[in-house]
Parts: C-alpha cells; sequence; structure tokens
C-alpha cells in the first residue's frame, strides 16, 4: 500500500511542478510566462486545425477565443497549484502520510478542473465545424479529446 502510494505521491508533485511555473530570474511575472507558453501552443492547435479541417477565417478566429478564454480560466487556477505544489513537498519532507493523502486528494479535483476545461473548449470547437468538418475532426488522433484519450480508444478496441 505504501508504495503505491509513494508513486502517487511523486507522480501529482511532477504534474503539480510541470503546472506551476517558475518565477523567472529577469523579474517578468508567472503569469506572463504561462500566457505566452499557452498562445504558442494554441497557436499551434489553430495552425493544425487550420491545416487538417481547412478552417475558414472567421473559424480560426473563433477557435483562437475560445482557447485564449480556456487558457485565462487555467490561469485562474494556477495559484492554488502553486499552493499544492508547496504543501506537498512540505508534506513529503515531513513524512506526513495524511497530509500527502489530503493534498492528493485536493489535487484530483483540480486536476479534474482542468481536464474540464480542455474538453468544453474542444466542445465548443466541434460546435463550430461544419459537418464535412466534423467527420475529418472524429477520424483525427485521440489525443485531441485530452488526458482520457487512452481509456476511450481502449474502450473501443
Amino acid at each position: 500500500m505504501k508504495l503505491p502510494l509513494a508513486f502517487t505521491a511523486v507522480a501529482i508533485a511532477g504534474t503539480l511542478a510541470a503546472q506551476t511555473p517558475a518565477t523567472p530570474a529577469t523579474g517578468g511575472t508567472p503569469r506572463a510566462q504561462v500566457g505566452e507558453r499557452g498562445g504558442v501552443r494554441s497557436d499551434f492547435f489553430v495552425q493544425r486545425l487550420t491545416r487538417e479541417l481547412s478552417l475558414t477565417p472567421d473559424q480560426q478566429t473563433k477557435v483562437r477565443q475560445i482557447f485564449a478564454d480556456t487558457r485565462r480560466s487555467a490561469e485562474a487556477l494556477s495559484p492554488k497549484m502553486g499552493e499544492q505544489h508547496a504543501a506537498l513537498r512540505a508534506a513529503i519532507k515531513a513524512n506526513n502520510d495524511a497530509e500527502i493523502d489530503r493534498i492528493i486528494h485536493d489535487n484530483c479535483g483540480m486536476i479534474a478542473d482542468f481536464h474540464a476545461l480542455h474538453a468544453k473548449a474542444m466542445a465548443r470547437v466541434y460546435q463550430l465545424l461544419t459537418p464535412t468538418q466534423k467527420t475529418k475532426f472524429d477520424q483525427m488522433d485521440m489525443r485531441w479529446f485530452g488526458p482520457m484519450h487512452r481509456t476511450a480508444t481502449t474502450a473501443g478496441e
């Protein structure tokens, strides 16, 4: 029982660390970095969708707005993630099993919130598509549907 919990704690700690940007040495804010990174990532996705689905300029604008709105919502969760990351590090160093369990359970809800943001954004994008584009989208790599894609593809096999 302790071994899987330890692996879970390390995995969640890694997830928290990856999602919590470090304060840059240049004096900029972490939030600006997240926004810049998110902007580059969303541009990549818009370009890919445009290439694979032949999005119109109007659709591209709307998809960019959906991604920007989603990024802002995700950024609002970042301060809490930072707090949880610091608390988890402290609990690990203190060998406090009860606190580790509490933090991990709290974090699961926040990770679910991130996944829900992604899924809702993709649902909004899907609604913008023409029937032909929806057919092409349905045939795209399942990673577009978020972190649970393995479950969906495995269940369908």
